[in-house]
């Protein structure tokens, strides 16, 4: 018996699907505009726990932490690193 878990996350399956389809600009805008900031960290988060886990490919360092005005700009940028990395 395989021992996994599955977390589904609509960001994410959003993003995968568009991705290198749309520009980034428009899709990064359409995510900001749909999601909230707390759903763009909690998929960061899990798409990070994921590949470290799986050790799909060897992720620079992402912070964890991010904060401002721009915050979820900067957590759709960390989560397009994630999926340009190789993946």
């Amino acid at each position: 018996m395989v021992d996994s878990e599955q977390v589904y996350c609509d960001l994410l399956c959003f993003l995968k699907s568009k991705n290198g389809k749309v520009a980034v600009k428009p899709l990064k805008s359409s995510i900001m505009d749909f999601y909230k900031v707390e759903d763009t960290v909690v998929a960061k988060h899990h798409l990070i726990n994921d590949v470290e886990r799986l050790q799909l490919v060897q992720l620079l360092h992402i912070p964890d932490r991010r904060a401002g005005d721009d915050r979820a700009s900067r957590v759709i940028d960390d989560i397009s690193t994630v999926f340009t990395s190789g993946m």
